[in-house]
């Protein structure tokens, strides 16, 4: 299922100065009766003999999201990891259908019992010609195979200066909220560089346009940014740029671009081919007026 639903949309994007954090345990996922831990170690040792490239991780989960004021948006935020965000919000549909009803009828919430890693998704737009870029994801990622699909991945507590293994991140000093919101910025930009192999220096300040949850991952947040290619940097040069190659280019199979006139026209829009973060990126771009 590649739907979605708008945890929070804004009326104009958000620069990193308008978002505030609030990082405490309580936005932790809460622990359930009999999707126990031995449950969960067991479930990612079958995930990881099925694809040996899925990597355990830190993750930030995102609880909830809340404007202030009209220009502000405050992020509740704990932690969790890329193995239980697998075996949750990615677990067998029964699974994920019990740990929802078990949620809302437990804690009024039918996430508490899921990961929510906080994903972040890039809407790509090239400079002077005005493309969305997207990729068709490879078989080797955990998640959407085969769908086209924004550049994303995840903010990653370990990129904060100042992580330390051996300290409880909530006890960690580092951990501020402008810290942890640069790091969630910041991740974006990372993952341009990393699968689309365009360098930061021709890359705009990314914007926050909005939080989505998606159904393909069970209500999994992301937040959308958009994100201006620089100094002329267009279709054809980007194109050029993925050939070579990122880092991350094996997360993919191929690019296209997508004109934002189409998508604003109507000609363009969400598809069962199209992960729900491309879809929901698609919805944000038909109100481009608002940017």
């Amino acid at each position: 299922m590649s739907g979605f639903s708008f945890m929070w949309r804004a009326s104009a994007p958000l620069s990193r100065a308008a978002v505030a954090v609030r990082f405490d345990r309580k936005f932790n996922r809460a622990d359930h009766p009999t999707h126990d831990e031995a449950r969960i170690a067991r479930l990612w040792t079958t995930k990881r003999a099925t694809n040996p490239r899925l990597y355990d991780a830190p993750k930030f989960r995102l609880a909830d999201a809340t404007s202030r004021d009209v220009d502000g948006l405050d992020l509740d935020v704990g932690m969790t990891s890329y193995r239980d965000f697998q075996c949750t919000n990615y677990a067998d549909a029964d699974r994920v259908a019990e740990l929802k009803r078990d949620g809302l009828r437990r804690h009024g919430n039918a996430q508490s019992y899921l990961s929510d890693a906080l994903g972040v998704s890039a809407l790509l737009l090239t400079d002077g010609d005005d493309r969305l870029v997207v990729q068709q994801r490879s078989r080797f990622v955990g998640e959407g195979v085969g769908l086209w699909d924004t550049p994303g991945g995840h903010a990653e507590p370990k990129d904060v200066v100042g992580w330390n293994d051996d300290i409880d991140p909530f006890e960690n000093e580092a951990f501020s909220s402008d810290v942890i919101v640069r790091e969630i910025f910041d991740s974006i930009v990372r993952e341009v560089e990393e699968e689309v192999n365009v360098g930061r220096s021709k890359l705009a300040d990314p914007l926050l346009g909005g939080i989505a949850r998606q159904e393909m991952s069970a209500g999994r947040p992301a937040a959308l940014f958009l994100i201006r290619t620089v100094g002329g940097l267009c279709r054809r040069d980007v194109e050029a740029l993925y050939a070579e190659g990122g880092e991350d280019k094996y997360e993919s199979t191929d690019i296209r671009f997508i004109a934002v006139e189409d998508v604003v026209a109507g000609k363009v829009g969400a598809s069962e081919d199209f992960s729900s973060p491309l879809n929901a990126a698609l919805a944000l771009l038909s109100k481009i007026d608002t940017y």
